[in-house]
Protein backbone atom coordinates (compact mmCIF):
# COMPACT_ATOMS: atom_id res chain seq x y z
CA UNK A 1 0.00 0.00 0.00
CA UNK A 2 1.19 3.51 -0.82
CA UNK A 3 2.62 5.68 1.93
CA UNK A 4 0.08 8.16 3.40
CA UNK A 5 0.54 11.78 2.35
CA UNK A 6 -0.68 15.11 3.68
CA UNK A 7 -3.82 16.37 1.98
CA UNK A 8 -3.25 19.01 -0.73
CA UNK A 9 0.52 18.66 -0.30
CA UNK A 10 2.97 18.45 -3.18
CA UNK A 11 3.08 14.67 -2.65
CA UNK A 12 -0.72 14.51 -2.81
CA UNK A 13 -0.92 16.50 -6.05
CA UNK A 14 1.82 14.46 -7.72
CA UNK A 15 0.24 11.17 -6.66
CA UNK A 16 -3.16 12.31 -7.95
CA UNK A 17 -1.64 13.45 -11.25
CA UNK A 18 0.05 10.09 -11.77
CA UNK A 19 -3.08 8.12 -10.93
CA UNK A 20 -5.35 10.23 -13.17
CA UNK A 21 -2.91 9.92 -16.07
CA UNK A 22 -2.83 6.12 -15.82
CA UNK A 23 -6.29 5.12 -14.54
CA UNK A 24 -8.02 3.51 -17.53
CA UNK A 25 -11.45 3.62 -15.86
CA UNK A 26 -11.09 7.37 -15.31
CA UNK A 27 -9.96 7.88 -18.91
CA UNK A 28 -13.05 6.08 -20.17
CA UNK A 29 -15.42 7.81 -17.74
CA UNK A 30 -14.09 11.26 -18.68
CA UNK A 31 -13.98 10.60 -22.43
CA UNK A 32 -16.63 13.25 -23.15
CA UNK A 33 -15.70 15.70 -20.37
CA UNK A 34 -14.35 19.11 -21.40
CA UNK A 35 -13.46 22.13 -19.27
CA UNK A 36 -11.43 23.24 -16.29
CA UNK A 37 -12.73 23.13 -12.73
CA UNK A 38 -11.20 25.89 -10.61
CA UNK A 39 -10.99 24.49 -7.08
CA UNK A 40 -11.17 26.95 -4.19
CA UNK A 41 -10.07 25.55 -0.81
CA UNK A 42 -11.01 27.78 2.15
CA UNK A 43 -8.50 27.00 4.89
CA UNK A 44 -10.23 29.07 7.60
CA UNK A 45 -11.26 25.76 9.09
CA UNK A 46 -10.49 23.76 12.22
CA UNK A 47 -9.36 20.77 10.14
CA UNK A 48 -6.74 22.92 8.41
CA UNK A 49 -5.59 24.24 11.78
CA UNK A 50 -5.14 20.66 12.96
CA UNK A 51 -3.22 19.55 9.86
CA UNK A 52 -1.02 22.64 9.61
CA UNK A 53 -0.02 22.26 13.25
CA UNK A 54 1.92 19.09 12.36
CA UNK A 55 5.36 18.81 10.78
CA UNK A 56 4.01 16.79 7.84
CA UNK A 57 1.18 19.28 7.29
CA UNK A 58 3.58 22.23 7.30
CA UNK A 59 6.01 20.44 4.98
CA UNK A 60 3.15 19.62 2.61
CA UNK A 61 1.78 23.17 2.69
CA UNK A 62 5.16 24.69 1.78
CA UNK A 63 5.83 21.90 -0.73
CA UNK A 64 2.53 22.68 -2.43
CA UNK A 65 3.56 26.35 -2.75
CA UNK A 66 6.88 25.17 -4.15
CA UNK A 67 5.06 23.58 -7.08
CA UNK A 68 4.30 27.10 -8.28
CA UNK A 69 6.95 29.06 -10.18
CA UNK A 70 8.16 31.94 -8.02
CA UNK A 71 6.37 34.59 -10.09
CA UNK A 72 3.08 32.75 -9.59
CA UNK A 73 3.75 32.05 -5.91
CA UNK A 74 4.31 35.77 -5.30
CA UNK A 75 0.78 36.50 -6.50
CA UNK A 76 -0.33 35.31 -3.06
CA UNK A 77 1.53 38.28 -1.50
CA UNK A 78 -0.70 40.18 0.92
CA UNK A 79 -3.31 37.41 1.08
CA UNK A 80 -4.34 35.34 4.07
CA UNK A 81 -2.16 32.51 2.78
CA UNK A 82 0.89 34.80 2.76
CA UNK A 83 0.14 35.86 6.34
CA UNK A 84 -0.22 32.24 7.49
CA UNK A 85 3.07 31.31 5.81
CA UNK A 86 4.71 34.24 7.60
CA UNK A 87 3.44 32.96 10.94
CA UNK A 88 5.29 29.73 10.20
CA UNK A 89 8.46 31.61 9.28
CA UNK A 90 8.16 31.10 5.52
CA UNK A 91 8.41 33.90 2.97
CA UNK A 92 6.96 33.45 -0.50
CA UNK A 93 10.23 34.87 -1.83
CA UNK A 94 12.13 31.88 -0.45
CA UNK A 95 12.64 28.58 -2.21
CA UNK A 96 10.81 25.85 -0.24
CA UNK A 97 13.91 23.64 -0.10
CA UNK A 98 15.54 26.11 2.29
CA UNK A 99 12.63 26.02 4.75
CA UNK A 100 13.22 24.78 8.31
CA UNK A 101 10.21 22.55 9.03
CA UNK A 102 11.32 21.74 12.60
CA UNK A 103 11.47 25.44 13.53
CA UNK A 104 8.10 26.05 11.89
CA UNK A 105 6.53 23.15 13.81
CA UNK A 106 7.43 24.89 17.07
CA UNK A 107 5.76 28.09 15.86
CA UNK A 108 2.72 26.12 14.69
CA UNK A 109 1.84 25.17 18.27
CA UNK A 110 0.78 28.79 18.78
CA UNK A 111 -1.47 28.99 15.72
CA UNK A 112 -5.16 29.74 16.21
CA UNK A 113 -8.06 29.72 13.77
CA UNK A 114 -7.66 33.50 13.48
CA UNK A 115 -4.32 32.92 11.75
CA UNK A 116 -6.21 31.16 8.94
CA UNK A 117 -8.52 34.10 8.18
CA UNK A 118 -8.95 34.59 4.43
CA UNK A 119 -6.42 31.83 3.71
CA UNK A 120 -7.48 30.42 0.34
CA UNK A 121 -5.66 27.83 -1.77
CA UNK A 122 -6.53 27.60 -5.48
CA UNK A 123 -6.06 24.51 -7.62
CA UNK A 124 -7.18 23.07 -10.94
CA UNK A 125 -8.69 19.89 -12.28
CA UNK A 126 -8.79 19.95 -16.05
CA UNK A 127 -9.46 16.90 -18.17
CA UNK A 128 -10.11 17.00 -21.89
CA UNK A 129 -11.80 13.96 -23.40
CA UNK A 130 -10.03 11.42 -21.27
CA UNK A 131 -6.67 13.17 -21.07
CA UNK A 132 -5.59 14.97 -17.92
CA UNK A 133 -4.42 18.44 -18.95
CA UNK A 134 -3.76 19.80 -15.47
CA UNK A 135 -4.28 19.13 -11.79
CA UNK A 136 -2.09 21.44 -9.76
CA UNK A 137 -1.96 24.39 -7.34
CA UNK A 138 -2.79 27.74 -8.96
CA UNK A 139 -1.98 31.38 -8.33
CA UNK A 140 -5.13 33.23 -7.19
CA UNK A 141 -5.78 34.98 -10.51
CA UNK A 142 -5.50 32.00 -12.87
CA UNK A 143 -8.55 30.55 -14.66
CA UNK A 144 -10.93 33.12 -13.20
CA UNK A 145 -13.05 32.56 -16.33
CA UNK A 146 -13.06 28.76 -15.99
CA UNK A 147 -16.42 27.18 -16.89
CA UNK A 148 -16.65 25.64 -13.42
CA UNK A 149 -15.58 26.76 -9.95
CA UNK A 150 -16.02 24.58 -6.87
CA UNK A 151 -15.65 26.20 -3.45
CA UNK A 152 -15.52 24.47 -0.10
CA UNK A 153 -13.93 24.54 3.31
CA UNK A 154 -10.75 22.51 3.77
CA UNK A 155 -12.68 19.88 5.74
CA UNK A 156 -15.27 19.50 2.95
CA UNK A 157 -12.51 18.91 0.40
CA UNK A 158 -11.03 16.24 2.67
CA UNK A 159 -14.45 14.59 2.94
CA UNK A 160 -14.65 14.55 -0.86
CA UNK A 161 -11.13 13.19 -1.31
CA UNK A 162 -11.49 10.46 1.31
CA UNK A 163 -14.85 9.35 -0.05
CA UNK A 164 -16.86 10.31 3.02
CA UNK A 165 -19.22 12.30 0.80
CA UNK A 166 -19.62 12.85 -2.93
CA UNK A 167 -19.39 16.23 -4.61
CA UNK A 168 -23.16 16.23 -5.17
CA UNK A 169 -23.84 15.40 -1.51
CA UNK A 170 -21.54 18.22 -0.40
CA UNK A 171 -23.13 20.68 -2.84
CA UNK A 172 -26.67 19.71 -1.91
CA UNK A 173 -25.74 19.85 1.78
CA UNK A 174 -24.40 23.38 1.43
CA UNK A 175 -20.81 22.40 2.28
CA UNK A 176 -19.65 23.16 -1.25
CA UNK A 177 -20.74 25.70 -3.84
CA UNK A 178 -20.56 25.16 -7.57
CA UNK A 179 -20.44 27.93 -10.13
CA UNK A 180 -21.17 26.62 -13.59
CA UNK A 181 -23.55 24.26 -15.33
CA UNK A 182 -24.85 21.81 -12.73
CA UNK A 183 -26.78 19.96 -15.44
CA UNK A 184 -23.49 19.31 -17.25
CA UNK A 185 -22.00 17.95 -14.02
CA UNK A 186 -25.00 15.68 -13.48
CA UNK A 187 -24.74 14.41 -17.06
CA UNK A 188 -21.09 13.53 -16.49
CA UNK A 189 -21.39 11.94 -13.06
CA UNK A 190 -19.40 8.90 -14.21
CA UNK A 191 -16.35 11.13 -14.59
CA UNK A 192 -16.98 12.86 -11.27
CA UNK A 193 -17.50 9.56 -9.45
CA UNK A 194 -14.34 7.99 -10.86
CA UNK A 195 -12.38 11.14 -10.05
CA UNK A 196 -13.53 10.73 -6.45
CA UNK A 197 -12.51 7.04 -6.54
CA UNK A 198 -8.99 8.01 -7.61
CA UNK A 199 -8.76 10.60 -4.84
CA UNK A 200 -10.09 8.09 -2.33
CA UNK A 201 -7.31 5.66 -3.27
CA UNK A 202 -4.66 8.09 -1.98
CA UNK A 203 -4.15 7.41 1.75
CA UNK A 204 -3.96 10.53 3.90
CA UNK A 205 -2.02 11.13 7.11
Amino acid sequence: MAEPVAFASDDWFRTAQEKLQTDEVFKEASADWEGCVRCIIDCEDEEALKDYSTDYGIKGFVGMLGMLPKEERLKYKGTGLDKLAGKLGYSLDDEPGTFDVAAAAKKATELTIDDFKDCIVYASWWSDRGTLKEMAPLPPDKYEDAPFALWGKYSAWKQLCTGEQTAIQLIMGGKMKLEGNLKYIMKHMAAMNQLAEVYKSIPLK
